[in-house]
């Protein structure tokens, strides 16, 4: 979590307004209640709530979601159309696939739809530990979880920042 606040994350100074345009809404609204205008007092008070979380939504979660995973996508967004295996270890997630744009050719074969955790982790363990592969094969996981990765000799860590370590196995050509 801590190297997650390495990310720089870019911030217009704007922000701010959010804050003061949810406090004018209660304020008004209390006015319009102790007034006894309730009439006017609570539709100000949720429309203005519902106005409060379009802009909250628009000015804070896309920061707030480059803490947690900017660097990751970024990866995977680098490795987008090149003809690789990528894949995460020791975390799930879906965002390799979608953002690395993995081509079906490069996704996991013979998954047992009664067991897919186990057999997701026979194939990368195979593909890891193989002695030929016909592709790169990419792998991302968190700063903390790179345990078990040093019996796979041929792996490389690529780079290491905000919280996440990146590994690439060279393919090896197959006679």
């Amino acid at each position: 979590a801590i190297a997650n606040l390495g990310v720089v994350v870019k911030w217009y100074g704007y922000e701010f307004l959010v804050g003061i345009f949810v406090l004018a809404f209660v304020i008004l609204s209390i006015w319009y209640f102790l007034k006894t205008k309730p009439q006017y007092g609570i539709p100000l008070l949720f429309g203005g709530s519902s106005i409060m979380v379009v802009f909250i939504l628009w000015a804070f979660i896309g920061r707030i979601e480059s803490f947690s995973q900017c660097t990751a996508i970024d990866f995977f967004k680098s490795l987008a159309g090149k003809d690789c295996y990528v894949i995460t270890y020791n975390y799930k997630s879906f965002a390799h696939y979608y953002y690395a744009r993995v081509k079906p050719a490069n996704r996991p074969k013979n998954i047992d739809k009664n067991r897919p955790s186990e057999s997701l982790a026979m194939w990368q363990d195979s593909l890891l530990l193989g002695s030929k592969v016909k592709k790169d094969v990419y792998l991302l996981t968190k700063f903390d979880r790179k345990e078990g990765l040093d019996r796979y000799p041929e792996l490389k860590l690529l780079w290491e920042k905000n919280g996440w370590s990146a590994f690439v196995r060279q393919k090896k050509e197959i006679n």
